[in-house]
């Protein structure tokens, strides 16, 4: 009986990319443009290829991709962290008011301090059931405080697996790498490159929520090896395109591509998010309504 190959890491990827720009390139050095931290990123490209091919695009788009790991510090990860978060405080019986200033937007580093304190006190004289729960809203607020001053860093270690639990945690990391988490990232793993050449070194994942874009003539010089000055080369093009000089400080390097078939799983997610048509959601007082109209009917 025919059985089916053992899909890998490697298998996702061609680490020896052409010269020329294709659709599901992975470049490093890429611009982050001030958003989550950092000044520049890994990204995926998701031009048509036919753009590409044709030379019809003055801009590359992409993707930002990120460490798994730095996604639970992101901005996207804020509600459902707060939701956990806001979950053990009740259990440990603490008395809490935290709630983000507007969707997507960190806690008051004050009141993160101040429930933090309680946690410990707390953390000092309770029971075995209240301790694990004040153990737990203690981890989710240091990431609070560590990702409210540097969005997208490194949570501290162990905290996603002392807020979570390690059978909650586990099943997580499983339905991100099989995409079923959020419709917002795409998992994509190491490419098992040695560290100084890869361009995806550990898990992660596609941000689908910050496409960007950078100017298709930077990119064409970074792949010039006779341009040895890179602040000379962006230096110049910056006089026709000023926003070359975000590409200044790190020259951008094309370590990979992505095997058509898995960047077209990926595209397809990433407009499937974008065409979702979608309608206005009833509001509470409709769907009473349609209730008791059905109950009535139905009886």
């Amino acid at each position: 009986m025919p059985t089916k190959a053992k899909v890998v890491p490697r298998d996702y990827y061609d680490v020896t990319p052409a010269l020329g720009h294709a659709a599901g390139d992975i470049w490093s050095g890429l611009p982050a443009y001030e958003l989550l931290g950092g000044v520049t990123f890994t990204g995926i490209v998701i031009t048509p290829a036919c753009d590409l091919a044709n030379r019809k695009v003055e801009t590359i788009s992409y993707l930002p991709v990120i460490p798994i790991k730095r996604y639970f510090a992101t901005p996207a990860f804020l509600p459902d962290l707060l939701r956990r978060v806001r979950g053990q405080l009740i259990a440990a019986g603490i008395d809490h008011q935290l709630e983000s200033p507007a969707p997507f937007v960190w806690p008051s580093l004050a009141e993160v301090d101040d429930l933090i304190a309680k946690t410990k006190a707390r953390l000092s004289n309770a029971d075995v059931k209240t301790l694990a729960a004040a153990e737990r809203a203690e981890a989710g607020l240091s990431l609070l405080r560590a990702a409210s001053q540097d969005s997208c860093c490194v949570p501290p270690p162990g905290v996603m697996a002392c807020l979570l639990g390690d059978k909650e945690w586990a099943s997580t990391l499983s339905s991100i790498v099989r995409n079923s988490f959020s419709p917002d990232i795409h998992f994509l793993p190491s490419d098992q490159q040695p560290v100084d050449w890869s361009g995806i070194p550990e898990p992660s994942v596609a941000l689908f929520r910050y496409p960007l874009a950078a100017p298709i003539q930077v990119l064409d010089a970074a792949q010039d090896v006779a341009q040895a000055d890179w602040p000379a080369v962006i230096g110049s093009l910056a006089r026709a395109i000023p926003s070359a000089r975000h590409l200044l400080k790190q020259r951008p390097l094309k370590h990979a591509t992505l095997i058509p078939r898995y960047f077209a799983d990926l595209l397809t997610r990433y407009i499937g998010m974008h065409v979702r048509l979608g309608s206005p959601d009833f509001s509470g007082d409709t769907v009473a309504a349609f209730v008791s109209e059905l109950q009535k009917r139905l009886q």
